[in-house]
């Protein structure tokens, strides 16, 4: 499968412009940020986020957001979804954060599709873990991270058929999640807005904060 990487720039919010594939060395463009609503200023009727030290763990429970986990996943799905998120851990290490626990599942969503989930516990700067992370995708774009505030940002990857990769920070945790169609392939990109938003509902039975 193909690995995919987040590309964000420094700060809270990036947009990659051009449609076509990008090679995983080049360097990315430079185009000014799409204003979404973002977890430092959600949108009107959106609870605000807590405050930046609340500390939070990560689990994989039986249903998440609605979605069931499933026993097994094709391996077409596996393969992919453990290189992505091998990926965006070792970026997220290399840009000085700690991984102290991780832990993984797979979620059954609407029509047969499937999202991956890869979670990391540690200490993490969000700013410099977006900021780490490499880039093969075009198209990336913020989103509100939810309640549990941090950041989230979406990228489709550079392949035929393209995928959609999630990721979202906070300082205590990590979450990788891909989106892949009930036969293995990634689904269409066009639905980026719907991952995020499958990753916000997943999140907020999958994170919880620390008592």
């Amino acid at each position: 499968g193909l690995v995919v990487v987040l590309a964000i720039a420094a700060g809270a919010y990036l947009v990659l412009r051009n449609h076509s594939a990008t090679p995983a060395n080049s360097t990315p463009p430079t185009t000014a940020p799409r204003t979404t609503p973002s977890a430092s200023h959600p949108a009107s009727g959106q609870a605000a986020p807590p405050a930046t030290g609340t500390a939070y763990t990560l689990s994989t429970p039986a249903t998440a957001g609605g979605y069931p986990k499933l026993a097994t996943a094709p391996s077409s799905v596996t393969s992919t979804a453990t290189a992505t998120a091998q990926s965006v851990r070792e970026q997220a290490v290399n840009s000085g954060g700690k991984v102290t626990g991780q832990v993984s599942g797979y979620y059954q969503l609407s029509s047969g599709q499937v999202m991956s989930f890869a979670g990391y516990e540690g200490t993490f700067n969000p700013a410099k873990v977006l900021a780490s992370l490499g880039q093969v995708g075009q198209g990336g774009q913020t989103y509100s991270a939810g309640t549990h505030g941090g950041k989230l940002a979406c990228i489709p990857s550079a392949g035929t058929p393209g995928g959609t990769v999630c990721v979202w920070v906070t300082t205590t945790t990590l979450g990788v999640t891909e989106f892949f169609a009930s036969t293995g392939a990634p689904e269409n990109v066009t639905d980026q807005p719907k991952a995020a938003q499958d990753t916000v509902n997943f999140r907020a039975d999958a994170e919880a904060a620390k008592s």
